[in-house]
């Protein structure tokens, strides 16, 4: 009796630890004119120390740049820490603290193509709590599906074309 009591126990615990240690994914469309401001979505958003973000844009017309807070200020591209530029650039959270994007494309940052995230520091024994996602964008190509008990949170979306000129669609990476 003992044992199954113990058995028990220990099935609880363990269901209890995966239920608490959840990573969760962020989708980006990095553009240079989203519908909602990169920062403004950021700071609605709860990353966890684990958490991955992607970016999605079309490869080879830019890129996305991990630059410290100085460099994120200036629009600096010459020294960043991490070059990310195959259309579906992943970045998985190390640490908490905050995190400087900007775009490696010429004019693009200068321009509001930059984004600051904060991640929140590690606390122990609390199940992690995220707040609901940023309005569904409409969905540009399959994406593949992360574990089942991952949910997904979309960021800022393109804005949608103005005026007589066509701009072409984003596709995915």
């Amino acid at each position: 009796m003992k044992f199954h009591i113990l058995l028990t126990l220990f099935l609880v615990l363990f269901v209890s630890f995966l239920s608490s240690s959840n990573c969760y994914t962020f989708y980006v469309d990095w553009v240079l004119h989203p519908k909602e401001k990169y920062n403004d979505w950021a700071g609605k958003m709860r990353f966890q120390v684990n958490d991955t973000i992607i970016f999605k844009y079309e490869k080879g017309s830019d890129s996305v740049l991990l630059v410290q807070k100085d460099d994120y200020d200036k629009c600096e591209r010459k020294q960043p820490l991490m070059e990310m530029n195959n259309g579906s650039s992943e970045f998985k959270y190390p640490h908490s603290g905050p995190f400087y994007f900007i775009s490696g494309k010429e004019g693009h940052c200068q321009k509001g193509q930059k984004m600051i995230t904060v991640v929140m520091a590690v606390r122990h024994g609390t199940p992690s709590i995220h707040p609901p996602t940023a309005p569904s964008p409409k969905h540009h190509g399959p994406v593949t599906p992360g574990p089942a008990h991952s949910p997904y949170h979309h960021g800022p979306v393109a804005k949608p074309p103005t005026g007589s000129s066509p701009v072409p669609a984003l596709a995915p990476g």
